[in-house]
């Protein structure tokens, strides 16, 4: 979430997606209020690229509904209320970043990340490619071919 202390460059690099803290309660409202999957899909359907058909994202949807909606509404508070930007220097291990064309985050955000990490590297998926905020889900063979080729590089 932006601080209203950040510049432009700051709200880019921490991929703040929320610009202000009811921007944010307004979306954790929304998650603990969803109750079926048609407004689960109002929230998360905008996460994936055109190539999920509507049959994958009910199915997708109807397993999320399982965690309980305070339990997700809390995560994602508390993940949206986080600033690892300081951290990133001090994590010198081989780090692969993924993100894609389509993901809700900057891509100039995992751009940061990449180039703030002594040891990162980033991988940028198309939208041709899934390349949504869930390329993982979308494209998992790409995926795991590039990580496997990242973990065993």
């Amino acid at each position: 979430m932006a601080r209203p202390s950040w510049t432009e460059q700051e709200i880019k690099e921490a991929g703040s997606i929320h610009p202000t803290l009811e921007a944010l309660d307004e979306m954790v409202r929304s998650i603990r209020q969803t109750r079926s999957i048609e407004d689960h899909l109002a929230l998360i359907g905008g996460m994936f690229s055109s190539r999920v058909s509507d049959a994958t994202l009910r199915e997708l949807a109807a397993e999320n509904l399982k965690l309980p909606r305070n339990h997700a509404a809390d995560l994602i508070e508390n993940l949206m209320l986080q600033d690892w930007r300081a951290l990133l220097p001090n994590i010198p291990q081989p780090t692969l970043v993924f993100t894609g064309e389509l993901s809700w985050h900057p891509l100039a955000s995992q751009q940061f990340i990449a180039e703030t990490m002594p040891n990162a590297s980033l991988e940028v998926f198309s939208e041709a490619e899934g390349g949504s905020h869930f390329l993982m889900f979308e494209n998992p063979s790409l995926f795991n071919k590039k990580a496997l080729r990242f973990l065993n590089g």
